[in-house]
């Protein structure tokens, strides 16, 4: 069946509920440049007009409340394949967003060639890791699929329901997508084994008379009513596919399961479902360890809600899930389908937390699935984990990282002075390696000091840099507190001492570990011992034992380099702002963009001593949108 305009515009209204800011102009255009070039056109392996079919996967996309941009993408998608239209006539025509996102599904295979390879589910995560939304849209294919794999040769239906069932529907599940991952299994289930999903099925339809789910809802209606609470009950039978996994799993038959029909409530807000929890539990006797509160600590892809088991009426066992209408969204059609349209601006970090959180969750779910384990172990996890600080702010660091990397990547002086760390809760060595969604503690030491071990302890360039840096420090600290042993030390009284001058290469302050030399004019220049040119001064009879007495006199200059992410806008002007909140003067400001990704500031400022600069670089590394810290 063709395209139509009344099926256009029952799915245009369909889109009008959830999101409408969406540029129907884009919608009706890209339709009838897809019924002009694709008309007639039949699909391979479904034997159905390309066209309808794309209509199918509209339809399925907007089931779940995808923004117009994926929406319009998926409709243009065949093009690439059965049309003749070009990107730059698609960036013309929609605009550079959906051109570039078309672009990156280009990238990777058509579903209609889905042959089930270890590359293919690779590419498919690298493109989930990289937007959302091409994943949303590879999902709404395969339900398609599914939807239709009666039309589909035999010789490919099982090789394609496999796929889906052990790759896309755990995939779904992880994304949150409760709704599309139960037709997902049910329907592939129906496919692969036929008789056992008609046996339930027809045993679930013949408990409807025995364990009917409007009594219970009247019960808790009326209950609600009285304590004048806002709610929608509805029954919840569980889908066939989770039911043959549950007699699977427990080694039980289909009668000696309790609990396959449930009731959910959705109230207005969080508090009201702790209330409605305590009414249930007055009015049905709650089974002792079937309780889980998934609002306190929600799953990983997201999901929040109450679920409680209670015993019912005859003395039958049933679930209450409650949960707020925004929890039912997220769990009915993912977190990641609302990102976009609802205008969040999620980092890439954000965008895979939903999911990564307990990334080892995975083998367990889809231990079925060798191709899909390996190619997120080797593509996508070895690239990268994600980590949170005790603030719960995210660190990304490479696999393989230790705690002593992420100390590091706090800040360097957090990493020299590093000497235990904590790893959700438990203490742990400094080269324990680190996994996505571990909580870490770094305990600090003003003592500790790095030791050359360290290097092979870490992975970052950038531990492996401060570590050899400060190595080479201290070595210099020591060759020149040699040198100078029996030298007559000589004072730093303030900032325009008229005794000594402070360099200008590398600016030290009170704090600050120094060393002096005479110039050829007799004068003493001061130098911080990590300077280079101190470095080069440690062998020469030039030097000068120097200190500090300047007892909080005057103010001192330093620069600091502070880079920011350009997905913060008004950097300049807020960063402003702080300095001005905590009275610190600002004598001069080089601000430019490096790339599309950061920007950098120069900041000349006045600050008392080495104690004061460093609290401030500590307060602004903690700010989200600020990537890096340092003093030059």
């Amino acid at each position: 069946m063709a395209l139509n305009k009344k099926d256009l515009s029952k799915l245009k209204q369909e889109i009008m509920l959830y999101n409408p800011a969406a540029k129907f102009d884009y919608f009706d255009k890209a339709f009838d440049l897809v019924k002009t070039q694709l008309k007639g056109k039949k699909h391979p392996l479904l034997n159905k007009e390309v066209d309808s079919l794309i209509l199918e996967t509209a339809s399925a996309l907007s089931d779940m409340k995808v923004d117009y941009v994926t929406l319009i993408t998926a409709i243009l998608n065949p093009l690439n394949k059965y049309g003749s239209v070009s990107l730059d006539e698609i960036e013309k025509n929609f605009g550079k967003e959906i051109s570039e996102l078309l672009n990156k599904l280009i990238r990777f295979k058509e579903s209609e060639s889905l042959q089930g390879t270890k590359e293919d589910t690779s590419i498919i995560l690298h493109a989930m890791a990289k937007d959302p939304r091409l994943i949303l849209i590879r999902l709404a294919n395969m339900l398609i699929y599914s939807r239709n794999i009666d039309s589909v040769k035999e010789s490919e239906k099982n090789k394609i329901t496999e796929k889906i069932l052990d790759s896309f529907a755990p995939i779904a599940h992880k994304l949150g997508m409760n709704k599309l991952k139960s037709e997902l299994e049910d329907r592939c289930f129906a496919q692969l084994n036929p008789i056992e999903y008609n046996e339930i099925k027809k045993k679930m339809e013949s408990l409807k008379g025995i364990q009917d789910a409007d009594s219970l809802i009247k019960r808790i209606e009326s209950v609600l009513r009285q304590a004048k609470i806002k709610a929608e009950v509805t029954g919840r039978p569980k889908h066939i596919y989770s039911i043959y996994s549950k007699m699977q799993k427990k080694n039980k038959s289909f009668e000696e399961l309790f609990d396959l029909i449930g009731v959910r409530v959705i109230t207005e807000t969080e508090k009201e479902c702790y209330e409605i929890l305590g009414l249930i539990h007055s009015i049905w006797k709650p089974i002792t360890g079937e309780f889980n509160d998934y609002i306190a600590k929600p799953k990983a892809n997201m999901y929040q809600s109450l679920h409680t088991k209670v015993i019912g009426p005859e003395k039958r066992v049933f679930e209450v899930q409650i949960r707020t209408k925004e929890m039912h969204k997220v769990a009915e059609y993912g977190y990641a389908v609302h990102w976009k349209y609802k205008g969040h601006k999620e980092s890439k970090i954000d965008s895979k937390m939903s999911w990564l959180k307990q990334v080892n969750d995975w083998r367990q779910d889809l231990r079925k699935s060798t191709d899909l384990m390996d190619s997120l172990e080797t593509e996508f996890i070895d690239n990268e984990i994600f980590v949170f600080t005790p603030k719960r702010q995210v660190i990304e660091l490479p696999s393989g990282a230790t705690a002593l990397d992420f100390a590091y990547a706090i800040h360097s002086d957090i990493g020299h002075k590093c000497s235990k760390a904590k790893v959700n809760g438990k203490i742990v060595t400094l080269n324990h390696e680190l996994d996505s969604g571990d909580l870490v503690e770094i305990i600090t030491s003003e003592t500790q000091i790095p030791k050359r071990s360290w290097l092979s302890m870490v992975k970052t360039g950038k531990a492996k840099q401060k570590i050899r840096q400060k190595l080479q420090i201290q070595a210099q600290h020591k060759k020149i507190d040699n040198r100078k042993k029996g030298m007559q030390k000589i004072s730093i009284k303030s900032p325009n001492d008229e005794e000594v001058k402070l360099a200008r290469c590398c600016t030290p302050i009170p704090g600050d570990n120094v060393t002096g030399y005479k110039t050829t004019k007799r004068k003493i220049v001061v130098h911080r011992i990590d300077c280079i040119n101190a470095e080069k001064l440690a062998n020469t009879n030039r030097l000068v034992n120097v200190e500090w007495n300047v007892k909080g006199k005057g103010n001192f200059l330093v620069e600091l380099k502070i880079d920011s992410s350009n997905d913060k806008p008004g950097m300049l002007s807020d960063l402003l702002q702080i300095f001005s909140n905590k009275n610190i003067k600002i004598k001069s400001i080089d601000a430019r963009v490096l790339d599309s990704k950061k920007t950098r500031g120069l900041f000349t400022i006045e600050t008392k001593d080495l104690v004061n600069l460093e609290k401030l670089m500590n307060e602004l590394s903690q700010i989200k949108w600020i990537t890096n810290v340092e003093r030059n």
